[in-house]
């Protein structure tokens, strides 16, 4: 969440390279998915079950993404002015619903 009320952003880097999505205008509460595809390089954001955004990035060198920080939810400039109700993490690709 970038401020309340604006854009939702989904991000994946390597330090150089980033595959990023960002939201149309939200405000109030939303259901947001972002995925991840390794084997494409490609983010995806989801709003309220609707696909807002895709970006692919075929020059993201995954040996690079180094994912020995804690994970970062609702990062942004300054302090986060949204609440995160409920965040949860699969492994694995989800169905389309």
């Amino acid at each position: 969440y970038e401020t309340f009320g604006k854009m939702i952003s989904a991000n994946i880097g390597d330090g150089a390279n980033q595959s990023k999505v960002t939201s149309a205008y939200y405000e109030g509460y939303v259901y947001a998915v972002m995925t991840w595809d390794v084997a494409t390089k490609t983010t995806k954001l989801y709003i309220n079950g609707n696909l807002v955004g895709t970006n692919t990035n075929v020059n993201i060198n995954l040996s690079k993404i180094n994912n020995t920080y804690p994970l970062q939810i609702g990062r942004g400039e300054g302090p986060l002015k949204r609440d995160i109700f409920m965040a949860r993490m699969w492994n694995r690709r989800l169905s389309q619903s």
